[in-house]
């Protein structure tokens, strides 16, 4: 017996198109911080940094990166990933824009990167949010 499958709701749609935009760029950033992690944290002026260093950035900004990248590839195919991914999206660029404000409260106003980078997780942390919300309404 085939199964047909029903047509994808905008909530369904648009979360799979931001998840799959969303894996992209951290793929994407976790490859450079595995390959050039050097390159990678020039924007955050970090000069020369310690062997140890590199290899917590190659972790962090590498291989968690892709980790999670892919975690998000897989939420935009697959529907019963969609929710957690969505979830993981919203916590994981909301405990950035924490970190990030933190830190200016801090050491002072960053610099522009860091400052584009903070609007940016925002607006990411507010649009998986709000696709979470409507993701699960429309389950309802």
């Amino acid at each position: 017996m085939s199964r047909i499958a029903s047509p994808l709701t905008a909530a369904e749609k648009a979360s799979r198109a931001f998840l799959a935009f969303n894996a992209m760029i951290f793929i994407g950033l976790g490859l450079r911080g595995l390959m050039d992690p050097a390159a990678h944290m020039a924007p955050f002026e970090l000069l020369e940094p310690s062997r140890a260093l590199l290899g917590e950035i190659r972790a962090n900004y590498g291989g968690m990166h892709i980790g999670i990248g892919l975690l998000f590839m897989v939420g935009a195919w697959l529907a019963r990933w969609r929710a957690p991914a969505l979830l993981t999206l919203a916590l994981f660029c909301g405990g950035l824009v924490l970190g990030r404000l933190v830190s200016w409260s801090q050491e002072g106003s960053p610099n522009n990167f860091v400052t584009q980078l903070l609007v940016i997780e925002v607006l990411a942390t507010v649009i998986a949010a709000g696709l979470l919300r409507a993701l699960t309404r429309s389950a309802e």
